[in-house]
């Protein structure tokens, strides 16, 4: 989704990890600001799981990217 797109989700873990520094950061929690995940190229790492059901738009931008990525031979 573009950068600045909001979805919801929740986190869970039973985990600790430090903040990521924030040009790395894959999401900024709402509510208390909180830096999360980390993103780095293509590849994302995060606790939180996003609600597809409540924007079904995200599956299929997710899918449709995929195979972008397949037909450009990338990855």
């Amino acid at each position: 989704m573009p950068a600045g797109t909001r979805v919801r989700g929740h986190e869970f873990h039973w985990s600790v990890a430090e903040d990521p520094p924030e040009e790395l950061a894959a999401y900024r929690i709402m509510g208390d600001g909180r830096l999360e995940g980390m993103c780095i190229g293509r590849t994302l790492g995060s606790y939180v799981h996003l609600n597809l059901a409540g924007a079904p738009e995200l599956a299929a931008h997710f899918v449709a990217s995929c195979a972008q990525v397949q037909r450009a031979g990338v990855g």
